[in-house]
């Protein structure tokens, strides 16, 4: 019998459990309902922070999966104006040594071309044609730099103006030197 009645003890527990149970939930899920929307707003803002972090990764979403983009292939192409460390032979090496600017091996490089396949840039160097380039390049050089600049106002003295004159007797030199040098 006291089987019968610790039974009987467990199932009445067991039914005003049951209804207290239910009631706990019904006033936790009251409670849960505020927090459930907070909890979507915080999954949702989640959700948008990751999305951010993927496309700044190169990231696409597609079927609902993130995917890296391929990024095209880009060929760089060899720049032939510019002489690098790079594409420097040994002759363009020597002749930038000797003080050859780029413009000049430039120019020894097309006159190279002409004279054909077999010719070297020291022949070119040594080709009238370009003996030719130098001289000019040169000369407009020397015009450059002999080209006077703007007066700054400065006079000669009058005495450096009574020097200067023609046909000044020995007598009249040392009187006009002598007048400017004693004072």
């Amino acid at each position: 019998m006291a089987n019968e009645n610790d039974e009987d003890i467990d199932s009445q527990n067991d039914g005003s459990a049951d209804q207290d149970t239910d009631k706990n939930l019904a006033t936790d899920q009251d409670q849960d309902s505020g927090q459930g929307d907070d909890l979507d707003a915080l999954k949702e803002k989640n959700r948008q922070l990751f999305a951010r972090a993927k496309k700044a990764e190169g990231c696409v979403l597609k079927d609902g999966k993130w995917i890296k983009k391929e990024k095209p292939v880009v060929e760089k192409k060899p720049d032939t104006n510019s002489t690098t460390a790079e594409s420097l032979t040994r002759e363009e090496v020597v002749l930038i040594a000797k003080g050859t600017d780029e413009e000049d091996l430039t120019q020894l490089k097309f006159i190279q071309k002409g004279m054909g396949e077999g010719a070297t840039l020291k022949q070119a160097s040594e080709s009238p044609l370009y003996q030719g380039y130098v001289a000019n390049k040169a000369a407009e050089d020397r015009k450059r730099k002999g080209a006077l600049g703007a007066s700054n106002g400065g006079h000669a003295s009058e005495a450096e103006e009574k020097l200067s004159k023609p046909n000044l007797s020995e007598a009249e030199h040392k009187a006009i030197w002598e007048k400017e040098h004693s004072k």
